[in-house]
């Protein structure tokens, strides 16, 4: 499955935020496996390196050994090689990939649990900023959703309890928090090949043995690898369910006025039209900017954008004006521009009696004060102007 496609299929389920997440997993395993063959190339360049030493030794050693008293000063192996012009032992450099490799392996598992999060939980989904691997593991543990999503459950369960895992994320808690460990390089002269040695080390009541890194490396790779295809399709068939997936809106309208002798009267409005009255709206909705784009050729994909707006107003189901709001949404949170995708949770706000109406709150409203949108594939757009110019420019499709 392409990116485009599982774009478009986590669109259909309404949990396109879980794919930035998706392909975030994708690049870290890119990202190990570049690690991985770069250490195999450096093994395999020091071990060149230190045969044709030893060849080049025992060709001066057969053309001067029947000269009597013959002594040669010999250098010993160089293993530098030169990265972007800087040269560095490639001994270091390996060491450098393996934490990395590991590192890297580590990070998939903290970044599907945020592609679980999104995916299955959807509106009941933990805030990013405190999802990793440990947090979701409890939460798919818990009762509500054990029963709900019992195949990720029992995915993560298996992973944690997995020895390779354990490994993995015993390895960065060292390296990344308590001390470096670096690894044993031996490289033998005139005899058998060079080898590269994890130590051994004991982390609460784990002992993690020794490891020839050479051999382990690949074993690991091989489970990250295993493990997120397992959850690729344990998450499509979960999210088919689209248990937590209600009240999610993908555009809103935007009416906007600007007239030439009254600009700092200007303003602009999000809404959305209510399909009922306003006690039986949803108390709570979540936005998202996203369309699904079919193009000439006829490939399809998903475009997306958080939805920067900090309140939307309701517009009435059978409004005789085109602000005739009967209620508001108001954003539960700050956001900024972030690249970083986001349902973002709206609150919905009956107005009290006696408060100001809320067209005029709308219209008054400092942070649309002034502010206009041209046409885009996000939402659509009403304009009233005096202004024929400024007309042409608005309706100007992004």
């Amino acid at each position: 499955m392409t990116v485009k496609e599982l774009g478009l299929l986590l669109h259909e389920y309404d949990v396109y935020d879980a794919q930035q997440f998706i392909t975030g997993a994708q690049r870290a395993i890119l990202s190990a496996l570049f690690c991985k063959d770069v250490i195999a190339g450096l093994h395999n360049e020091v071990q060149t390196v230190t045969d044709e030493w030893e060849y080049d030794l025992s060709e001066r050693v057969k053309a001067n050994r029947e000269k009597e008293g013959w002594t040669e000063v010999c250098d010993w192996p160089n293993y530098n090689i030169t990265i972007a012009g800087v040269e560095i032992s490639s001994l270091f450099v390996q060491d450098f990939f393996i934490r990395a490799f590991f590192q890297n392996g580590r990070n998939v598992f903290d970044i599907l649990a945020q592609a679980a999060n999104a995916g299955c939980l959807a509106t009941k989904a933990r805030k990013i900023e405190r999802v990793d691997f440990r947090e979701m593991r409890k939460v798919f543990q818990q009762q509500t959703y054990k029963q709900a999503f019992p195949e990720m459950s029992d995915w993560f369960e298996s992973i944690a309890q997995s020895e390779e895992f354990k490994y993995i994320d015993a390895y960065c808690n060292r390296t990344k928090h308590t001390c470096s460990m670096p690894t044993k390089f031996t490289v033998p002269i005139l005899s058998s090949d060079n080898t590269a040695t994890i130590p051994a080390f004991h982390k609460e009541a784990d002992q993690f043995e020794k490891k020839n890194a050479l051999e382990h490396i690949p074993a690991i790779y091989e489970f990250v690898s295993k493990s997120y295809h397992d959850f690729m399709e344990i998450l499509k068939r979960e999210i088919s369910k689209r248990t937590y997936t209600g009240d999610r809106y993908y555009t809103v309208k935007v009416y906007q006025q600007k007239y030439r002798q009254k600009e700092e009267e200007g303003f602009s409005v999000a809404l959305i039209e209510a399909t009922t009255d306003i006690d039986s709206m949803p108390d709570s909705i979540q936005i998202l900017f996203a369309k699904a784009l079919k193009y000439s050729d006829g490939n399809k994909e998903v475009m997306a954008q958080n939805c920067l707006f900090d309140t939307v107003y309701i517009k009435a189901k059978d409004a005789i004006g085109d602000c005739d709001f009967i209620g508001k949404y108001v954003a539960e949170d700050v956001i900024g521009e972030d690249a970083l995708l986001r349902f973002r949770t709206y609150q919905k706000v009956i107005p009290d009696k006696g408060e100001q109406p809320l067209a005029l709150q709308a219209a008054g409203d400092e942070k649309q004060k002034g502010k206009y949108y041209r046409a885009n594939h996000f939402f659509a757009i009403k304009t009233v102007s005096d202004d024929e110019e400024f007309l042409k420019l608005v309706n100007l499709k992004l």
